[in-house]
């Protein structure tokens, strides 16, 4: 179990630092290279927790930005990853 949490972490660090890097280049939400991990993002949750759906991928976005627990956890990593992040979510699902 405690393996398990520790590769889940890591793999959540991996994806966050390649969000991190793709915002402070400047790469917008929207782009498709943020597409792309968000889809990873997407992919990990249902690996390690359940079925996250769109619906649900989509709901967690904006708690990313609107619970501060949740905020201020992705920030550690960078200044602004969440406010990076929800954004990334709500573009790859618009129009779905």
């Amino acid at each position: 179990m405690v393996d398990d949490w520790k590769r889940y972490h890591v793999e959540t660090i991996e994806i966050y630092a390649r969000l991190l890097a793709l915002m402070r280049a400047g790469v917008p939400a929207h782009a498709d290279e943020t597409a792309l991990l968000v889809n990873e993002h997407r992919a990990q949750i249902t690996k390690w927790f359940y079925d996250c759906t769109v619906e649900i991928h989509a709901g967690l976005g904006e708690m990313y930005v609107h619970d501060e627990r949740f905020r201020q956890s992705i920030n550690k990593v960078g200044d602004g990853l969440a406010e990076y992040l929800s954004p990334a979510i709500a573009a790859r699902y618009a129009g779905k």
